[in-house]
């Protein structure tokens, strides 16, 4: 059972490739347990944006729920996962701040992703050297009569 969704499939892929180059020139520059922190966070992200993307394709389907599947997924990401999380947190083998950045990465990194290339991965909206860069006509930003009113 796999989330058949492309964007999380994109995000998870791009989540994987940001924790290995983390991984890998991180331990050069801030020391290997710093680092295995943030990874050990991207990872925990990944894995709870997995589990998320499952029930939701579980519980919200055309044709009904599947209550047996949603209830399963339920058993095993909110005890499970976030008692790990809450483990993870309080040992003291990991730094819990460096910790919790590697957990906010994988919201960044989708909701990044999702506002830049649009959550179908056909770039809508987007377009280099305008749309996104240009600057938007003065009228936009200064109302004259908001501000200026005859005397």
């Amino acid at each position: 059972m796999t989330p058949k969704t492309g964007f999380i499939a994109r995000t998870l892929q791009t989540n994987g490739i940001v924790a290995l180059l983390v991984l890998i020139f991180g331990s050069f520059y801030f020391g290997f347990y710093s680092t295995l922190s943030v990874f050990t966070g991207i990872i925990w992200g990944m894995v709870n944006l997995y589990f998320l993307a499952l029930l939701i394709r579980s519980s919200l389907r055309p044709e009904g729920a599947d209550m047996a599947t949603a209830l399963i997924l339920i058993l095993i990401k909110f005890p499970l996962l976030y008692f790990s999380a809450y483990l993870m947190i309080t040992s003291g083998f990991f730094n819990p701040l460096l910790l919790l950045t590697g957990f906010t990465t994988t919201r960044f990194l989708y909701t990044d992703y999702g506002r830049r290339y649009g959550f179908n991965g056909d770039r809508k909206g987007w377009s280099p050297g305008r749309g996104e860069f240009q600057r938007a006509p003065q009228s936009y930003y200064f109302h004259q009569s908001a501000f200026c009113s005859p005397l």
